[in-house]
Parts: structure tokens; sequence; C-alpha cells
């Protein structure tokens, strides 16, 4: 067992509670949790973050990103439109799209999909296969 096993689990906790609570997170040195890392150790992974963060910005310069101002982004219904014929050709889509009034979603479709997958891990094999 991990000597911090019993932090990491109040830490979990913590963030359990934000993601699902949207409770707000404690500082990590108001929080009454030991923290998980030294200090010396999280000094060196923010150094080498720095020192690597120009890759980011050279990566989308080099495919064209723009500094975000709207016009560069097709219409939705394009969008959409181009999506449907991706998911189309890939064979995913089992049937025709209705509309479902019981749904409590505001768009309230229905759509049946092809699903095919297959997850490996070790010697465990899963997969999945047939209409969703």
């Amino acid at each position: 067992l991990q000597p911090e096993r019993e932090a990491a689990a109040a830490w979990s906790t913590a963030f359990r509670g934000n993601i699902c609570g949207h409770h707000a997170l404690p500082r990590p040195d108001e929080a009454d949790i030991p923290p998980l890392f030294s200090p010396e150790a999280l000094e060196k992974t923010a150094e080498e973050l720095a020192a690597r963060a120009g890759i980011l910005a050279r990566e989308h310069a080099r495919m064209g990103g723009g500094n975000g101002e709207p016009g560069g982004r097709p219409p939705a219904k394009d969008t959409f439109l181009r999506a449907l014929d991706a998911l189309r050709e890939a064979g995913f889509i089992a049937g025709p799209e209705m509309r479902h009034e019981a749904s409590l979603s505001p768009i309230a479709l229905l759509r049946s999909w092809q699903v095919d997958l297959h997850v490996r891990n070790g010697r465990l094999s899963h997969s999945l296969r047939g209409q969703a």
C-alpha cells in the first residue's frame, strides 16, 4: 500500500465534491489534507512545464490557429452536415432519426447507433458489438 493512501483518498473526495457537487476546492495550504508531493517536486515539475510552454504555441501556429476571433469557424449547420456525412460513411448510424416526445432532452431526438468496440488490457479482452 502507498504510504500516502489516506491523503490521496481525502484529495479524491475533495475533487469528487468539486466535480460532482460543484463545491469549491480549498487552496492546498488551507486544506486539512497533507500534500501528496513535496514543494521541491512541485517546483521541479513547474520548471519542466515552463521550459516546454512554447511547444503548444508553435503547434497551434503550425496548424493555422488564429487568435480566437470569430469568423474562422464554419456555420453550425455545415458542421452538423459534415459530421453526419462522416458518421454515415463510417457506418455508425443504424437507422433514421426519430422525435422522442417522452424524452427529458430539449432536443428530444432518438437515433440508433452501430457499436463495435474492442478493449484489451493485459490478459483481458472485451468486445461490444450491436445497435445501441
